[in-house]
């Protein structure tokens, strides 16, 4: 059963659920249950509907990609698109909770033996940095 578009329309309140929506929770439903495929299809799609505007869902979709890498098996690939994601922010985006806190996420699911990386170490270091605020 469809939504009512009352409520795919919704873009004002925390109760609409647009396809944006959907596709970023698939999105980072997929990435951390390690479906890649159906991840990168949600990721496109996700992607596909933010205004070119838009910064923090964007980040936190290129930041599912990374989860992806890293839950595929490539830890330090992953943690390069984890610093890849943060750079690309402008510098007053930098401090967004969300991202923060989702590129955290991201990192979390490293397995023991990839924490020591370089390109680990550099997206902890990253993450603990302000990005550009004092």
């Amino acid at each position: 059963m469809l939504l009512p578009d009352q409520v795919r329309e919704d873009q004002d309140s925390q109760w609409g659920w647009s396809e944006q929506r959907l596709r970023h929770v698939e999105s980072f439903v997929h990435s951390h249950a390690g479906r890649a495929g159906d991840a990168t299809a949600a990721q496109d799609a996700a992607r596909g509907l933010y205004p070119d505007a838009a910064y923090q869902g964007p980040a936190q979709v290129e930041l599912h990609r990374a989860t992806c890498l890293i839950v595929s098996g490539d830890p330090s690939e992953g943690a390069r698109h984890v610093i890849r994601a943060l750079e690309a922010l402008r510098p007053d985006y930098g401090h967004d909770g969300l991202v923060r806190r989702t590129a955290a996420l991201t990192l979390d699911v490293l397995p023991d033996r990839a924490r020591n990386l370089p390109a680990v170490t550099q997206a902890r270091d990253l993450l603990a940095l302000s990005l550009g605020r004092p």
